[in-house]
């Protein structure tokens, strides 16, 4: 039964023994609609970008916009990999305000790790009681050739990437510009502030502008950054509420002055923008500690 539905198929279909049968055209045509879609998508944003431009074009004023259209070339998402953006490069991207006031503080990276991202390791190793055990205190970190510090910034949501096109009249000039744009899609942000103003949340009043500037004030959040060309200050809100992580993970050697027993500490955290003014805006969260002892390698959980 099997055989002659075989030779069955083969006789009504003997292009499949050549590579050049349904599957082929299968493949044929998803090829051809991949290619579809690319070609009207691309035509429908050369269309939207020529419909801005002759808008402003086609205005009477000497000066007109200026006017932006963003046109999206892919979607990122965190599959199959995690993906992790450079900083503080894609801060520009994700956080003007925030990238300002990094660019404002002169090393900042490197002040992280010396200053911000050592004391708190070291105010977690001087609580563990195995630490002060193994170790006594004082206890003293010190950064050697083998030991790293890694930054980076991980969106919360899915990103889409693309030039935006800035179209303005002056003095009856047409003029273009671009820049690269990352924008991320904040889905469930969007759904949840349409359920909020439909009333369907019990969270829907928001706080008073009096409650909030209290709250900024005393969590930290405020600070003062130079970023204009007046060398004026421009007061920044660094919130907890944003579209992207900033994390970080490195090493130290640990070790005692009044005993030759190192350790090596490895740590990661991230930037706790709630607080940022107050607890050295350095949030730890785990912290290891591994001793070499009796010709093995001894690893301590501390965080």
């Amino acid at each position: 039964m099997k055989e002659s539905l075989v030779k069955k198929t083969l006789q009504e279909n003997p292009s499949i023994l050549n590579g050049s049968g349904p599957l082929q055209r299968t493949g044929t045509k998803l090829k051809t609609i991949i290619i579809l879609v690319a070609v009207s998508s691309s035509l429908t944003m050369l269309l939207y970008l020529g419909v801005q431009i002759y808008k402003v074009s086609s205005d009477t004023s000497e000066n007109v916009g200026p006017k932006s259209a963003f046109l999206p070339l892919w979607l990122s998402f965190d599959w199959p990999w995690e993906r992790k953006f450079s900083f503080p490069k894609y801060l520009a991207y994700f956080d003007s305000e925030y990238y300002a006031y990094v660019d404002s503080v002169s090393n900042f990276t490197e002040e992280l790790r010396s200053q911000k991202v050592e004391f708190s390791v070291l105010d977690e190793l001087f609580k563990s009681k195995v630490v002060r055990d193994t170790f006594g205190i004082p206890l003293s970190l010190r950064t050697e050739k083998s030991d790293s510090f890694d930054i980076w910034i991980e969106c919360k949501h899915p990103t889409v990437h693309g030039p935006t096109i800035r179209i303005s009249k002056e003095h009856g000039k047409l003029r273009l510009s671009w820049k690269w744009t990352v924008h991320p899609l904040s889905w469930w942000g969007s759904i949840d502030r349409a359920l909020t103003a439909s009333g369907l949340k019990l969270d829907r009043l928001d706080n008073t502008e009096a409650m909030k500037k209290t709250h900024e004030k005393s969590s930290g959040r405020v600070h003062e950054v130079n970023t204009s060309k007046d060398g004026k200050l421009k007061r920044v809100l660094c919130s907890g509420d944003k579209e992207y992580s900033v994390l970080f993970k490195g090493s130290f050697h640990l070790s005692n002055s009044s005993t030759i027993r190192t350790g090596r500490v490895s740590y990661q955290g991230m930037i706790d923008f709630d607080h940022i003014g107050i607890n050295r805006c350095a949030r730890l969260t785990s912290v290891g500690l591994t001793v070499h002892e009796n010709a093995s390698d001894v690893s301590y959980k501390v965080v």
